[in-house]
C-alpha cells in the first residue's frame, strides 16, 4: 500500500520493555505522514523518556509528550487500516457514543504510537475482530511502541484494563485486544458510555484511578521493581545507557542533545 511502516526493536526483560526503538521512514518529526523525507528514529528507555530525530541522520533528539485533551468530542482516534484487525463497526459506534467529532484515522504499524506520543492524536483500539474473537497480538507489534507512548506520558492496557504481559512467549497470550491512550479522563467517558459489543473497556479501569496508572504505565503492582535503568551523560552530545550495568551505547548508537536531558 506504501503507507506507513516500522523497523522495530525492543529489549524486554522479566517481561518489561527497558529500551523501545521504532524507525518510521514515511514519518516526519515523529506523526507528519511524509513519504520523501528524512523519516523519524523514535527512541524510549525506561524512566528515562521518549524521543525523536530525523532517520538519516540522528544526530539530535528531541523529546516527545503526549497531549492533555480531556473532551472526548474532539479527541483523535487511531485504528488499525486493516478491518481485519480490529472491528470497524464497534469502533463507528463507540466513535457516536462518545461524540467524536472527528472521523478515525486509519494507519498501519506500531506508527499510531509515535502519532500519540507526539500529541498529535489521543487514543488507539486494537478491538477483537467478529472473524477471528480468539485473537492474540504478536509482542513485537507493540512492546517498543508501548515504551515509547508511556515514557512520553501516555498509558497502554488491554480491553479489559490490564497492563500488557510480554513474559508469556510469542503472544499476548493474557491479555484481548489493546487500549492506548492519554489521559485517564477519556478513559472515565469510556467507561460511562459503556461496553460496545463485548470487547470495550471494563469499568472497573477507572474504580481506582491511582492503581490504575501504576497499572497502566506497566509497572506491576505487585512484585519486585523493574530492573534499573541508568542514563549516563558523556560529552555534549552523546548519551549512554545502561541496564543493570550493562553498557547499551553501542548498540543504539544514539546521539542527544545535551541541553534536553
Amino acid at each position: 500500500r506504501g503507507d506507513q511502516y516500522v523497523v522495530a526493536l525492543a529489549l524486554v526483560e522479566d517481561g518489561l520493555v527497558q529500551i523501545g526503538v521504532l524507525g518510521c521512514p514515511n514519518l516526519l518529526d515523529g506523526y507528519r505522514p511524509d513519504y520523501e523525507g528524512e523519516g523519524s528514529l523514535v527512541v524510549a528507555v525506561r524512566g528515562q523518556g521518549s524521543w525523536v530525530a530525523s532517520l538519516i541522520s540522528p544526530h539530535y533528539f528531541d523529546p516527545l509528550r503526549t497531549s492533555r485533551r480531556h473532551d472526548p468530542s474532539t479527541a483523535r482516534l487511531l485504528r488499525s487500516f486493516e478491518s481485519r484487525h480490529t472491528n470497524p463497526s464497534q469502533i463507528e459506534e463507540l466513535v457516536t457514543s462518545l461524540g467524536i467529532s472527528t472521523q478515525a484515522i486509519a494507519m498501519d504499524s506500531q506508527a499510531k504510537y509515535c502519532v500519540l506520543a507526539s500529541g498529535k492524536a489521543d487514543l488507539m483500539l486494537r478491538l477483537l475482530s467478529p472473524a477471528h474473537p480468539d485473537y492474540r497480538e504478536k509482542i513485537w507489534d507493540h512492546a517498543a511502541g508501548l515504551l515509547v507512548l508511556t515514557e512520553a506520558g501516555g498509558m497502554v492496557t488491554d480491553l479489559d484494563g490490564k497492563p500488557l504481559d510480554f513474559s508469556v512467549g510469542r503472544t499476548l497470550a493474557n491479555n484481548r485486544g489493546v487500549l492506548a491512550f492519554v489521559d485517564l479522563v477519556l478513559v472515565t467517558h469510556l467507561a460511562d458510555v459503556g461496553r460496545v459489543g463485548e470487547d470495550l473497556v471494563h469499568a472497573a479501569l477507572v474504580e481506582n484511578p491511582a492503581a490504575s496508572r501504576n497499572t497502566l504505565l506497566g509497572r506491576p503492582l505487585l512484585g519486585p521493581p523493574a530492573p534499573p535503568v541508568q542514563f549516563l551523560g558523556h560529552g555534549n552530545q552523546r548519551a549512554e545507557f545502561q541496564v543493570q550495568g550493562k553498557d547499551l551505547t553501542h548498540l543504539l548508537g544514539l546521539g542527544f542533545r545535551h541541553d534536553e536531558l
